[in-house]
């Protein structure tokens, strides 16, 4: 189940993704022994949704949002197989800064 859910969360192609995978995750928070991680990747992606809302999201936004925003979730996904809490913290760390900066971007 976690293989499938990180390989739609590094395919992001619309809104409706986010919303899906958002509703996954609240699930995998409930389910999973290790929950904090689900719960920073799906604030995460609220932040997305909230952002994206309101307005059309061309092609090469997706595009870009996924080249940000992919790799560190999946490293995220990835450090919670392992067990190593130091690393999942890490991981986790570099993905609130990168989304610090892509919420930056999507802002200007």
């Amino acid at each position: 189940m976690v293989e499938q859910f990180r390989d739609r969360l590094i395919e992001l192609r619309s809104v409706n993704d986010v919303k899906n995978l958002i509703r996954e995750l609240l699930r995998l928070e409930l389910d999973e022994p290790i929950a904090l991680p689900y719960f920073v990747v799906r604030s995460i992606l609220e932040g997305l949704r909230d952002a994206l809302a309101d307005r059309p999201v061309p092609p090469t936004t997706w595009d870009q949002l996924r080249d940000a925003l992919s790799g560190p979730m999946e490293r995220v996904i990835d450090s919670i197989q392992s067990g190593d809490r130091r690393l999942i913290f890490e991981r986790l760390n570099d993905l609130a800064k990168r989304w610090a900066l892509t919420r930056q971007e999507l802002a200007e």
